[in-house]
């Protein structure tokens, strides 16, 4: 039961940064139409989901049934308009999410409502990474291109619309996940792109003192620390093509609810280098740059306080700009 709480909780926090739609019954107003759609990402230009539409999505399948009876829909599911390239009717994307393998990915369903004219027909339905919706082909219908990652291995997979449904067109695997990536999480959150570890820096962390009581503790204790302790990654910064060090903690540097993060400048290797923020949470985001060049940083702690802390760079490392309550 808690870990089914516990679940629920990090879906809240999904759909709070994707941010959920609300259910009403008037008509839709234009706006320009966002084409890329992943866990992270928001939904920009939300639209009401058509009660003809969320009946089909609950008649066909059984988790919107489950999210019906156990959950609060209208927090769960997000609806966005897709344009034809032979018609003024727009298809409808509904978009939410899944947990796949113990890690997040979104869930969607492309739906053609012809205008509420006729029954609504689920025309592509998919759980995975990424979501982008391409250009009209011969169809009229837009291509799409999905990328999932289960471990390692990145694949891409192209659908063109034929004979009244979306159809596999092209699949291959890709050297790596085509985007930063921007939220982390000991749980529930796949890592794109890791990234080996510089010995440099494990030898710092080694002097951590969280790091070294672990150390003492471990049965065949090793120095510097052992990298498969950490998860790797790499963040951008706008003040510099070299780019910043993100360590998320594994076992045994986890908790029971959270892990502990390292963000650490390593000066592109040409000085010793330097954590310039360790904090431990359940999720850590990457935010915009501000006028230091370095992103703002959001870090949230389910179970505790349920409130995000959000800090800045100032003074050669991050310090808390402030507290605010989810």
């Amino acid at each position: 039961m808690r870990t089914y709480c516990r679940v629920l909780g990090v879906l809240a926090v999904i759909v709070a940064l994707s941010g959920g739609a609300l259910f009403c019954q008037s008509q839709p107003v234009a706006q320009p139409e966002q084409k890329l759609f992943d866990t992270e990402e928001k939904v920009t230009h939300k639209v009401p989901i058509p009660p003809s539409v969320l009946s089909l999505l609950a008649k066909e399948d059984e988790d919107v049934r489950g999210s019906i009876k156990y959950h609060n829909v209208r927090a769960s599911y997000s609806a966005s308009l897709v344009s034809r390239g032979n018609s003024e009717d727009k298809l409808y994307l509904i978009i939410g999410s899944a947990i796949v393998d113990d890690a997040t990915e979104i869930k969607f369903w492309l739906v053609q409502n012809d205008g509420g004219d006729g029954k609504p027909a689920e025309i592509f339905k998919g759980t995975t990474d990424m979501l982008e919706i391409g250009d009209f082909d011969a169809s009229g219908y837009p291509v799409l291109t999905t990328v999932e990652q289960k471990q390692t291995v990145v694949t891409q997979t192209i659908f063109h619309f034929v004979a009244g449904k979306y159809v596999l067109f092209h699949q291959g695997t890709l050297a790596r996940y085509p985007k930063e990536q921007k939220i982390f999480a000991i749980e529930f959150v796949k890592t794109h792109n890791p990234v080996p570890v510089p010995l440099a820096i494990l030898t710092l962390l080694s002097k951590e003192e969280f790091i070294r009581q672990n150390l003492e503790e471990a049965v065949h204790p090793a120095k510097p620390v052992p990298k498969e302790w950490f998860i790797g990654n790499r963040v951008s910064r706008a003040n510099s093509d070299d780019k910043l060090y993100l360590l998320v903690g594994q076992v045994p540097l986890e908790g029971a609810h959270g892990t502990t993060f390292w963000l650490v400048d390593n000066h592109g290797g040409e000085r010793k280098p330097e954590v310039i923020l360790e904090v431990t949470a359940d999720w850590f985001q990457i935010g915009e740059p501000d006028a230091s060049g370095y992103p703002r940083i959001t870090t949230s702690y389910i179970e505790t306080t349920m409130r995000d802390e959000i800090f800045h760079f100032a003074g050669g490392r991050y310090r808390l700009l402030r507290r605010q309550r989810r």
